[in-house]
């Protein structure tokens, strides 16, 4: 065989280093159109993972948004964080939506329908929360917060008026009595804590029981402080079952932000997984097609110059 290929003739010699430079060059093109077509799929993956998280990103933004956004009315109530709780609630309806057409796994369908069912219900939630705080009062005098305090000032002005009247009517444990009862009324309105609510009615009837002993009051005086003491009461009952209602309904919030989360989270990182993935498979299409290509090459580069040297001993013999 070998000596069949050293008896040659020149022409055979250049037909066989053309096909090595037809097969090497035939071979780099394979190489390069495959490398070239993992490539783009790997691309065309890593965009779809980009897109994926990007919109999962997005949802990630919109309800760490919206928790602010509550937090910090629950901190202070106030129209600014209602206006801006709208515009976040339009905003993550859309994306949701959007979310939906993009994400075509089963797992992270059942991800963006638990998120689109708990954000929904989160913002149900936060409309009846406003309302609420709408009805005890927001802004200005107004609701039943400006109800009670005006009941709570009727108590200390009534008391006030009688000693103005009558000053023989003073009387230093029932003044007592109502600064307790004010002083409680503060507490109940910074905490809503229902240990806070409990203590205002103890002072109230405190309040009342000290009425019934004042040994400085008249009848008639004990008669009107009683009738002001039950107008409060009634005030105090209403709003204070609001205020209570309401203190739950804050952290009621976190039962439906918190699977929102976690499916958002689930998304972000199956997102973040496939574009790792898309980018690895990118850089082994490339080192593989690099190294092909290069040994193609350097057989071409071996085979030609080898080839090109018979040819030449075969002249010089």
């Amino acid at each position: 065989m070998l000596s069949r290929f050293r008896d040659a003739t020149i022409a055979q010699y250049l037909y066989v280093m053309a096909g090595v430079v037809l097969a090497g060059f035939v071979i780099v093109m394979v190489i390069y159109l495959q490398t070239r077509q993992s490539q783009d799929r790997a691309f065309a993956q890593h965009m779809d993972g980009m897109n994926d998280l990007r919109e999962a990103v997005a949802l990630d933004f919109l309800l760490l948004k919206a928790r602010y956004s509550e937090k910090e009315f629950v901190i202070r109530p106030d129209e600014k964080y209602v206006a801006d709780m709208r515009g976040v609630a339009a905003q993550f309806a859309e994306t949701v939506e959007r979310a939906g057409r993009i994400f075509t796994d089963d797992g992270e369908r059942r991800d963006v329908e638990i998120i689109r069912r708990s954000a929904e219900a989160y913002f149900a939630h936060w409309d009846a929360f406003v309302a609420g705080h709408r009805r005890l009062g927001m802004a200005g005098r107004s609701g039943l917060r400006d109800a009670f305090d005006d009941a709570s000032r009727s108590v200390s002005g009534t008391f006030a008026a009688v000693v103005a009247a009558r000053p023989a009517a003073e009387d230093e444990a029932l003044e007592h009595a109502i600064v307790e009862l004010h002083r409680q009324e503060v507490r109940l309105r910074a905490s809503g804590a229902r240990a806070d609510f409990a203590a205002v009615l103890q002072s109230h009837q405190a309040l009342v029981r000290q009425i019934g002993l004042s040994a400085h009051l008249n009848d008639g005086e004990k008669l009107r402080m009683r009738d002001i003491s039950a107008a409060y009461l009634r005030m105090l009952e209403e709003t204070g079952a609001l205020i209570l209602q309401l203190a739950d309904d804050a952290g009621r919030f976190k039962t439906f932000y918190a699977p929102a989360k976690d499916s958002v989270d689930k998304i972000v990182t199956s997102s973040a997984q496939v574009r790792i993935q898309a980018e690895s498979a990118y850089d082994r299409a490339r080192d593989l097609g690099t190294t092909a290509m290069l040994g193609a090459i350097l057989s071409a580069l071996v085979l030609v110059p080898a080839t090109v040297l018979l040819v030449a001993r075969t002249l010089v013999c």
